[in-house]
C-alpha cells in the first residue's frame, strides 16, 4: 500500500476528515485498533496534546499521517528483484 493509499484510507474512516485535530477514539477507528491501544502507543511515536485539564488527548491529523508512514512495511511482488 502506497502513503497516498495509506492517507486516502485514513480520510475515508474518520468521522471528519477535516479535522485537524483527533480524539482517541477517531484515531483507533482510523488504524483499526481499540482505543485503549492507541493510548499505550509512546508519545515518542505518535505524539499527542493534553486538550484538557482532565487530560484529553488530541492528536494531530499530520502525526497520524507520519506515524502510518513510518510502521508501512514495503514489499516486492514474488520474483521481481
Amino acid at each position: 500500500m502506497s502513503t497516498e493509499d495509506a492517507n486516502r484510507r485514513l480520510a475515508r474512516s474518520l468521522p471528519s476528515a477535516k479535522k485537524e485535530w483527533l480524539s482517541p477514539n477517531d484515531v483507533a477507528i482510523a488504524l483499526g485498533l481499540h482505543v485503549n491501544t492507541v493510548k499505550r502507543i509512546s508519545p515518542e511515536e505518535l505524539p499527542y496534546f493534553r486538550a484538557t485539564s482532565r487530560g484529553d488527548r488530541k492528536y494531530r491529523m499530520e502525526d497520524i499521517e507520519d506515524y502510518i508512514e513510518g510502521r508501512m512495511v514495503y514489499t516486492s511482488h514474488r520474483g521481481e528483484r
